[in-house]
């Protein structure tokens, strides 16, 4: 199984070190990696400037853009809920098994 290993920080200065699995038909871990990097970024930049978001509106928001985006593609909605729940499942379970650090201060 392909992984994309990927470093998240916080600015609270927590890391958290990442193994994803990816689906066996991924056709470039670069390009996920590109995206989840901007995606990441754009939501960072975004609400930096949004007095009262709270970390349930972001979620919200991402739940409603995957639903989106799973509406888009060119297989059937079963499928593609399939899918999506199958890769939640997965990249949670990821995130929940990561080498987490926190930067001390001296």
């Amino acid at each position: 199984m392909q992984l994309l290993c990927f470093t998240t920080y916080t600015s609270s200065g927590v890391s958290q070190e990442i193994e994803f699995p990816l689906h066996p038909e991924t056709q470039s871990i670069d390009t996920v990696s590109k995206i989840v990097t901007e995606l990441l970024n754009t939501i960072s930049d975004c609400v930096k400037d949004l007095d009262g978001c709270k970390d349930g509106d972001i979620l919200q928001a991402l739940s409603m853009v995957m639903a989106i985006r799973s509406r888009m593609v060119d297989i059937e909605p079963e499928t593609s809920h399939k899918l999506l729940m199958q890769f939640i499942e997965q990249h949670h379970q990821a995130v929940l098994d990561a080498k987490t650090q926190i930067a001390s201060r001296a």
